[in-house]
């Protein structure tokens, strides 16, 4: 295995990913690394909150404090690999990547955990989710047009925007 090539941690732990966290719920997770140690060797303390509609990134050490929030729809791709080291890391381009502790096989249960509700909920929220949503609406208007037994115009004015159907008689 080369650095940083994918892989399915997943398949590390018995039974796969584990089940995301409820839409509702909020929860903070300390992913901070033992590995990493801050400019005046106290290390950083990193939280990662995976909140309703968002995910929040805090990072601070004795140099500086940051915080990063972003909806799921904008997290870009969310991966699990396995380091030169042997550690477990996961995130994306756009929240950089988070091993907790030493990112050995102990905290491998916690971030797939992590890993399950990123995924879950940016499917839910991202351009899928917005696919899904649409279609579904589609299908209750349809449902409503038969129901109703509404006829629709065989032409279409073509001076308003695609796909409007015109007032005009």
């Amino acid at each position: 295995m080369t650095v940083g090539q994918q892989l399915d941690i997943s398949s590390t732990v018995s039974g796969g990913l584990p089940k995301p966290l409820p839409d509702d719920v909020s929860k903070t997770y300390d992913v901070s690394s033992n590995w990493d140690c801050g400019p005046c060797c106290t290390g950083s303390l990193i939280t990662l909150t995976l909140e309703a509609e968002e995910v929040v990134l805090n990072s601070e050490n004795c140099m500086e404090s940051k915080s990063k929030r972003l909806p799921y729809g904008e997290l870009g791709s969310v991966d699990q690999s396995k380091n030169a080291c042997g550690c477990y890391n996961i995130g994306g381009e756009s929240i950089g990547t988070v091993s907790p502790g030493w990112g050995s096989l102990k905290e491998l249960p916690e971030m797939l955990a992590i890993l399950a509700t990123l995924k879950h909920r940016q499917q839910q929220r991202g351009d899928q989710g917005q696919i899904q949503r649409t279609e579904n609406l589609e299908r209750k208007i349809d449902a409503i047009i038969q129901h109703f037994r509404i006829q629709l115009p065989d032409v279409l004015d073509t001076d308003e925007a695609p796909g409007a159907i015109s007032m005009k008689r």
